[in-house]
């Protein structure tokens, strides 16, 4: 048994190790051709027949990051290039957990299916682990960003009101807000200090944080240097639409904190019975872990309460996105 173990434990280590290769493979730009398709959609070729702005491309997702071929690879598995290093989960926290979580798969499909199918679930939990840590410090650093949006927006209407042009309005925000926002507000303005459209940089801003309130401010200042009007106005319409998705936002998260409390007991709840009944009656839980039966079972009902937390928390993203 401690042999095999250490055998499959061998295994899931190196699968994880090949992991990178693997994905380069078998992962397509699904979000990337998503996010083009939008787009070409919003600068697309109707112009003047359509009325939508036909704005040149800001960005192509797949040749932003440059980097070196390693860099690239991490981008196939699930790394944005577009969060800043200092944002990055450390490179030794992402890799051990997904050692940890290929090993464990490893020793659970060997003590519950058989020998076969360790590779295969070390592979596919280390490859699940490392794609959830990028996409959580991806998420974390947009959701950052996406709180920060009314106070931008405030402070590009405030400039714009006083008289000023919408390039010295940027450069106001890129001076004055916090980080994360001040970074992508600097390279916008480092991009229109070279000869970039305003329009443009704007929607490389909303394509590098996907975020669809820089979509909407980006289509608003194209439609205002295309049409003319009062800029002040539109942005201030455009400001409270944003303030009431950031209000809605913080609502529905006050609304699944019941839900998501309820996830939290059901975690927390298995282990403390356990304990107490461990303290209460030593020995009671002893078949656990000294049976072959008992361990099978311990791990099959860990399994499924990760099963569960997954569930639920899919759900809860869900209703908050819809």
């Amino acid at each position: 048994m401690a042999t095999g173990t250490l055998l499959i434990s061998g295994a899931g280590v190196a699968s994880v190790a090949c992991l990178g290769a693997a994905l380069l493979v078998l992962r397509g730009g699904s979000r990337v051709r998503r996010l083009e398709t939008r787009m070409r959609v919003v600068t697309g070729g109707g112009g003047a027949a359509t009325g939508v702005v036909a704005v040149p491309r800001a960005l192509d997702i797949r040749r932003s990051s440059g980097g070196t071929p390693f860099s690239r690879a991490l981008e196939r598995i699930g790394r944005s290039p577009h969060v800043p290093a200092d944002r990055r989960l450390h490179w030794p926290l992402v890799l051990a957990a997904g050692i940890v979580a290929a090993l464990a798969a490893a020793y659970f499909a060997e003590t519950v299916i058989g020998l076969n199918a360790s590779p295969v679930a070390a592979l596919v939990a280390g490859v699940s682990m490392v794609r959830f840590m990028f996409r959580w410090e991806m998420l974390r650093w947009r959701q950052q960003i996406f709180l920060q949006i009314p106070e931008a927006l405030g402070l590009i209407l405030r400039a714009v009101r006083a008289g000023l042009p919408m390039g010295e309005a940027l450069s106001n925000v890129a001076r004055e807000l916090a980080s994360p926002s001040r970074e992508e507000f600097a390279r916008v303005v480092s991009e229109i200090s070279i000869g970039k459209p305003v329009e443009a940089a704007l929607f490389g801003l909303a394509e590098r944080t996907g975020l669809t309130e820089y979509y909407f401010f980006a289509v608003t200042v194209g439609l205002q240097a295309q049409t003319g009007g009062s800029l002040g106005e539109t942005l201030e319409n455009l400001a409270e639409m944003v303030r009431k998705r950031v209000s809605l936002a913080a609502r529905m998260k006050a609304m699944t904190a019941e839900a998501r409390m309820s996830a939290s007991i059901m975690t927390i709840l298995p282990f403390a019975v356990g304990g107490i009944i461990a303290a209460m009656n030593p020995g009671h839980m002893s078949p656990l872990f000294t049976t072959d039966f008992g361990f099978n079972m311990l791990m099959v009902g860990g399994g499924l309460l990760l099963t569960g937390l997954l569930i639920i928390r899919g759900l809860l993203r869900s209703a908050m996105r819809d």
